[in-house]
């Protein structure tokens, strides 16, 4: 057990009638906190799959599970002795979105939640006073740091640090899990998207002109060792990784013996001034912003690249995506899997973690979460099912590029025939699949007048801005967006979004990892039939048009709800 003792319920209803009063549990709630805790506690789980769907209110669930830990830890430590085990006492919860962070921190601030987010959001005084620039901001030498109310970032940091339960996006958490990684609990929200986002954060390029150009002036020799030729692609990739990883690790030592040699005459320089009561001289102040505006920055970048070339080079180069330009001289590298040496940096710190997702088995297999030490639970969909059916029109031709021009002016009849059925202030979500579709929806619709196709920055505030009759058509609003109370009172699929074939990760990807290509599908549709039953109240009608759906769904039966299937009817053509 994690603790000298065993948790009982008891024990923990206490915390959470303390910390939480009042507080009235949805179906699954309270259930799946329960057994998550009894997981971590008493049966040395170390992960934690919850499947939870729309409505439950997976917020809460991340939450109180997390103030139940951070209690249950701190009063073991207060009675531990120095020989006892030392555990974290803290939370981390993880989201895909800064507008899903922003959720959060509006529901759970009061509860002493912190959030951080890059620095690049946060004014800064440097920007005026020395032309540092935006990528740059809040380095930790910048001398602003140091001084009350001048720096924005440093309080917002300090904060998130000394908290216990703590908020980042999945983005932030990337660029700098080293750091921003706890020793307690870890929760990972939307966790059907963390192996793409985990794939993703540790994809790069790999410039060798542009490297070359660099680092010569720290490795002299540097061009020779690159240009030893080699018979093929994955010999070139394995060589070139190699070597430049050598020589970023050689230039920063001597970067960092720089920055360190030029700190101490800075230093000298100060106390000597503040003998003499006279002001630093302009050299050492040369000095200090060459430190933060060049060293700095380089060792940074540099220190972020030599630990992806390591990855790569202690991982199976069969599976990752190498492609390679000879004209700019550049790889472009993306593994298909999570590589073995990633996945034990990001998992291996955490005391125990929690994914939440509506599809447990999916997110269990592609994160390789083993049985021994995995609890799996799985919540039931807790509102009607009558309030949501999902109708597969039938008779509908196939749209593809082949059959797009012949085919489209059907689709827009029949969309058209669809919302016409409906009064004129119903709100309809049409989901196009690409802004191409969505524009020629919009040229050919005898509806046009009501037709609003939103920007990105536009879906973030879709909850806002959509008025009574809106006919709203976007490739992106299947996840992450509020549409209850009848703003997407009915969802309508042109095709079924499936991932793009254009994409060589896509295309490997699609041909190694079996069922991954056709659950990525029919989650993001599952999701987007959903965006507008929020409540038990809420009703939304949706309509799938694209005929390859039924032979999409068979591929992947094993991964999809039962509720979905008894949500399903078929619709013929009239």
């Amino acid at each position: 057990m994690l603790l000298d003792h065993k948790v009982t319920p008891n024990e923990i209803m206490e915390i959470l009638k303390a910390r939480f009063p009042n507080f009235q549990y949805r179906p699954h709630q309270l259930e799946a906190i329960m057994l998550s805790l009894d997981a971590i506690f008493n049966k040395d789980k170390k992960r934690v799959v919850l499947s939870l769907e729309t409505g439950t209110g997976k917020s809460w669930v991340a939450v109180q599970i997390s103030a139940v830990y951070t209690e249950l830890i701190q009063r073991y430590q207060e009675q531990a002795s120095e020989d006892d085990p030392k555990y974290a006492d803290e939370s981390l919860i993880l989201t895909k979105t800064i507008l899903l962070q922003n959720q959060y921190m509006d529901d759970f601030q009061i509860h002493g939640m912190k959030k951080l987010i890059s620095a690049t959001n946060f004014d800064c005084y440097t920007e005026e006073d020395t032309g540092i620039p935006r990528s740059e901001k809040h380095h930790a030498n910048c001398r602003y740091s140091k001084e009350d109310n001048m720096c924005s970032y440093r309080p917002a940091q300090q904060a998130y640090i000394h908290s216990k339960l703590k908020n980042l996006n999945y983005a932030f958490f990337f660029t700098g899990f080293q750091f921003f990684n706890t020793d307690g609990l870890l929760v990972v929200d939307e966790a059907h998207n963390f192996e793409e986002a985990c794939i993703a954060s540790i994809a790069f390029d790999l410039n060798l002109i542009k490297l070359a150009r660099e680092l010569l002036e720290y490795e002299e020799d540097l061009d020779d060792r690159l240009g030893v030729p080699v018979t093929s692609i994955k010999a070139l990739t394995k060589h070139y990784a190699f070597q430049v990883s050598l020589a970023l690790r050689s230039a920063m030592r001597k970067i960092n013996i720089e920055i360190e040699n030029k700190t101490n005459e800075i230093k000298a320089e100060t106390l000597q001034a503040s003998l003499e009561g006279r002001q630093i001289a302009d050299w050492a102040k040369a000095l200090n912003r060459d430190i933060e505006k060049t060293l700095t920055p380089r060792v940074n970048a540099y220190s972020s690249l030599a630990f992806k070339l390591d990855v790569l080079v202690g991982s199976n180069f069969d599976e990752w995506v190498i492609e390679w330009d000879k004209e700019k001289y550049q790889f472009s590298l993306k593994p298909v899997f999570i590589p073995r040496e990633y996945y034990n940096q990001l998992f291996g710190r955490p005391q125990a973690i929690i994914f939440m997702s509506a599809t447990a088995e999916r997110v269990k297999d592609s994160l390789g979460l083993g049985d021994e030490d995995t609890f799996v639970y799985n919540g039931d969909y807790i509102f009607p099912l009558e309030n949501r059916p999902f109708f597969a029109v039938t008779g509908m031709p196939k749209l593809n590029k082949d059959t797009f021009e012949s085919a489209f002016p059907d689709y827009v009849k029949i969309i058209d025939s669809i919302i016409s059925k409906y009064p004129a202030d119903t709100n309809v979500i049409i989901h196009s699949v690409s802004y191409v579709n969505a524009n020629k929806y919009k040229e050919l619709s005898a509806l046009k007048d009501r037709i609003f196709i939103p920007t990105t920055e536009e879906i973030r505030k879709l909850k806002e801005i959509l008025k009574p009759g809106t006919i709203c058509v976007s490739p992106s609003i299947t996840e992450g967006v509020d549409l209850g109370k009848g703003l997407a009172a009915v969802n309508i699929f042109m095709k079924c979004p499936y991932p793009f074939l254009g994409d060589p990760w896509v295309v490997k990807k699609k041909d190694v990892d079996a069922g991954w290509y056709a659950y990525a599908t029919v989650l993001a549709i599952i999701q987007g039939s959903g965006r507008g039953v929020r409540s038990s109240t809420d009703k939304s009608y949706t309509f799938m048009l694209d005929p390859t759906f039924g032979w999409l769904l068979g591929q992947v039966k094993r991964y999809v709800p039962n509720w979905f299937f008894n949500t399903m009817k078929e619709l013929p053509v009239k």
